[in-house]
């Protein structure tokens, strides 16, 4: 094993299936429709309906019954509060680097049956 890991062709492939593993990470966490300028596309008083327009559909996910409807690409995300039909908050979050690589990471995990930590 100790002569295995001095060989030079070991880790010139370790190093080229960790940047292969990045950049598959990149190219999946585009930021499709999480953007700042979709979230300054959305204006208080906006009905639903603008809403999805600018955004597309939901995903259904309601915070604590409070109005904050959530829309998500990966781990980034657009949260806008609705009073009635009326838009009266939003919010936006960006994930980091490594937070992006660990959400795909443990959704590829999630995918071939690997338990993720």
């Amino acid at each position: 094993m100790r002569k295995l890991l001095k060989r030079w062709y070991v880790w010139l492939g370790l190093v080229l299936l960790l940047g292969l593993a990045g950049s598959v990470a990149l190219i999946c966490s585009g930021r499709g429709r999480i953007t700042q300028a979709n979230l300054d596309r959305i204006r208080l008083g906006m009905t639903r309906q603008q809403v999805i327009e600018v955004l597309g559909e939901t995903d259904g996910q309601l915070i604590k019954d409070s109005g904050w409807y959530t829309w998500r690409n990966g781990p980034n995300r657009i949260d806008v509060d609705f009073n009635g039909d009326e838009v009266t908050g939003k919010a936006i979050y960006f994930a980091g680097a490594l937070e992006t690589l660990h959400w795909y990471g443990k959704k590829g995990a999630a995918k071939i049956g690997v338990k993720w930590p």
